[in-house]
């Protein structure tokens, strides 16, 4: 198991308490945190991971930024810019230490 998988099951045992969109936003920005995935993948991981395709949708809004890759034709989603501004990227390695410490 690599380590975005590991922190996937922390953030899923973690978001007990959470509703499902609060799970699937934290779900979207754990997935999206290395950069730009292909948006079939990531509904494709989405539905693995139990999450319905509507409420990944709507967990998306305000998080998610959908582009075209002009080289491929496909769509991608990325968190968006406004979120880096908040610290996430720059927070990434200290929000994973504390989902592993919170695991332990």
């Amino acid at each position: 198991m690599n380590k975005r998988e590991t922190l996937l099951q922390v953030a899923a045992a973690l978001s007990e308490s959470q509703t499902k969109l609060q799970r699937a936003r934290l779900w979207i920005v754990l997935t999206l945190l290395d950069g730009p995935m292909n948006a079939k993948y990531v509904l494709s991981a989405a539905m693995l991971q139990d999450f319905s395709i509507t409420t990944i949708r709507r967990a998306a809004r305000g998080i998610v930024r959908h582009r075209k890759n002009f080289m491929c034709g496909a769509w991608l989603w990325e968190l968006h810019p406004k979120l880096e501004t908040l610290g996430v990227n720059e927070n990434r390695e200290a929000l994973e230490r504390r989902l592993l410490e919170l695991c332990e």
